[in-house]
């Protein structure tokens, strides 16, 4: 075990060369901008070189991660993962990746000696290391031979059995546990498993959870499943975008047989579409930025190869791709490059919105297990990715996004090696950020977003144990929670804010990109039941610039900066020794609330 003293002396040792932490941000920020040469450049000056334990695993872990994808060498992504202490909590990460690069390049027998020397530390502070040794077990069941394979699933069954509930509780727990249920033909497990994965939303999502669905699992995992049975389920899987599971229930008859038509035409387009994005993004991340001509059209092609191989051609596809399986999604530029974004529908419905005086409706839909998520969420691998679009009247939410950060969140909401660790990395970013003395209003200061993250995490946490006094299983509680609250905050506070102003504001009176994203904006801080958690959403580096979230973002806090300079007093332990922008974390929910109503147009009137 460690403590949180151990913790924070070691993050304190790492100021000794504050330009580690300098180059460490600047890594960052050159990452998030799609610019991975220089990324590489100041991961790799920081992990080879005279800065703290801490920040040289941050950096060897990033700097792997470049390697395995962009690079797709996973024996020098092995290797400089391999040269990160797992013993220590800044090593946790790494191990995580070990674990899952090991498991791709079909090795899963080496993940549970690998990463047993990371759990002692890691099993309470990175749930992904545990998941990783299920993973390894899943692998291993499914890549069997057929007479041993009911058993070995059932061997992990339980492995799983014994992970922490909050790593049960993720979607990747609950998708392993689906996975070890159908692998080890016991109905009730994969129910749980499939029925996990979508609850997190209160039921939004449950049109993902067939209603027959208990009855499909027990007649396609019989003994003596007839063909239709099997084809029955492995369809529903697809539905809902279990690919790899209804791989293994399909196993070689997709390829050959009529009645899986459907199925093999399915497993073909993602194979398809996994080469043609993965040449185009790790072309593009290498600088090569005429890979993005005609990917598009490749994309298109695809699809409609797809859907005709199924027996449903036509020029368009989607349609087609809705009925088949259930996919909804885009092509085009994002962020200026290229790309898909797809997935699997698990919420389509309409909303209403209520906005003071004003009412309205959205349509959501919401998208799980995603095939792509455009070159931002390739290069995120997992960690970071687009949440959501608008496109042709419809909020398209990536439902994984927020649901993944609920549970990050939730390592964080209660007393532990996570929150330890939480405040040791709040300690070296607040030590690197004494160099902004007087920071410029665009300049990003990574301690004021992890300063407003843990305010929001303890406004909520603290929300919720006031309602009930029993603990069982607080992280999942939490964590949906904060799901809750952070889709009431972005989809109906602000996407139905667009809808109002849109409707308002028509033709030649529509408001500009920049004026939309700041009265949506401010929504969520009017009308949105946690304020502090919307502007933690809000403040990211994205600040400033010409996009309209950039712009809006700015102009938000400089309002904010503003209205610090003139209400010091009425804010609980202000410090004024702090640069005012770095104490946006002070003001209250009901001060949020208020500064919002008083810049907000519409309530001006």
């Amino acid at each position: 075990m460690f403590s949180a003293l151990a913790l924070l002396l070691t993050a304190l040792q790492s100021t000794a060369i504050p330009a580690c932490g300098a180059e460490l941000e600047a890594a960052r920020q050159a990452y998030g901008t799609y610019d991975v040469v220089a990324a590489r450049r100041s991961y790799k000056r920081v992990a080879d070189g005279a800065c703290s334990a801490g920040e040289r695993a941050e950096a060897s872990t990033e700097l792997a991660r470049i390697i395995w994808l962009v690079d797709a060498n996973g024996p020098a992504a092995e290797a400089r993962l391999r040269t990160v202490p797992m013993t220590m909590p800044e090593g946790c990460a790494a191990a995580a990746m070990l674990g899952r690069i090991l498991i791709e390049t079909r090795r899963p027998t080496e993940v549970a000696s690998t990463l047993a020397p990371a759990l002692p530390v890691c099993s309470r502070l990175e749930p992904a290391v545990a998941l990783a040794m299920v993973s390894a077990s899943v692998a291993l069941a499914a890549d069997g031979p057929p007479n041993a394979r009911v058993g070995a699933a059932r061997a992990a069954l339980s492995l799983w059995e014994g992970l922490s509930p909050a790593a049960q509780a993720t979607l990747r727990g609950s998708r392993q546990r689906l996975a070890l249920g159908l692998l080890a033909a016991e109905p009730a497990e994969a129910s749980a498993g499939w029925r996990g994965f979508f609850t997190m939303d209160g039921g939004l999502a449950g049109g993902q959870i067939p209603r027959n669905l208990d009855d499909l699992l027990r007649a396609g995992l019989a003994l003596h499943a007839s063909e239709a049975a099997r084809v029955a389920l492995c369809d529903a899987l697809i539905q809902a975008g279990f690919a790899d599971e209804a791989r293994h229930l399909a196993g070689t008859k997709a390829v050959n047989g009529p009645a899986w038509r459907s199925a093999r035409a399915y497993f073909r387009m993602r194979d398809r579409l996994a080469t043609i994005l993965d040449e185009h993004d790790r072309a593009y991340a290498s600088g090569d930025r005429s890979s993005d001509a005609g990917l598009e059209a490749a994309i298109l092609a695809t699809l409609r190869d797809a859907v005709a191989e199924a027996g449903q051609p036509g020029t368009d596809p989607w349609p087609a791709l809705r009925r088949l399986w259930n996919l909804a999604g885009t092509t085009g530029r994002s962020n200026g490059i290229e790309g898909l974004n797809m997935g699997h529908v698990s919420t389509d419905v309409a909303l209403s919105v209520r906005q003071g005086r004003r009412v309205g409706a959205v349509r959501f839909i919401a998208l799980d297990n995603m095939i792509a998520n455009g070159f931002s969420g390739w290069l995120g691998d997992g960690v970071t990715g687009p949440g959501g679009w608008a496109a042709d009247g419809k909020i398209i939410q990536v439902r994984t996004r927020y649901v993944q950060a609920a549970f990050d969140r939730a390592a964080i909401a209660s007393p532990g090696p996570a929150r330890d660790a939480f405040f040791a990395r709040l300690a070296r970013l607040e030590v690197a950020d004494r160099s902004l003395s007087h920071p410029a209003p665009g300049t990003f200061i990574p301690s004021l977003s992890a300063r407003l993250q843990l305010s929001a995490v303890d406004a909520l946490a603290a929300e919720l144990r006031g309602k009930s006094s029993s603990s069982s299983n607080f992280a999942a509680a939490f964590a949906s929670l904060w799901y809750s609250r952070s889709l009431d905050g972005t989809i109906l506070k602000h996407e139905g804010r667009h809808a109002l102003d849109q409707a308002q504001f028509p033709g030649d009176a529509a408001l500009g990109d920049a004026e939309l994203e700041f009265r949506a904006k401010l929504s969520e801080l009017e009308y949105g039941a946690s304020p502090k958690l919307a502007l933690s959403n809000i403040y990211g580096r994205l600040l400033g610039g010409t996009t309209g979230h950039g712009v809006a973002n700015l102009r938000l806090v400089g309002a904010l900066t503003a209205w610090l300079t003139e209400h010091r007093r009425d804010v609980t332990d202000f410090d004024p020794a702090v640069p005012l922008v770095s104490q946006l974390w002070r003001i209250d929910d009901q001060q949020l609330r208020e500064i919002a109503a008083r810049l907000d147009p519409a309530e001006r009137k």
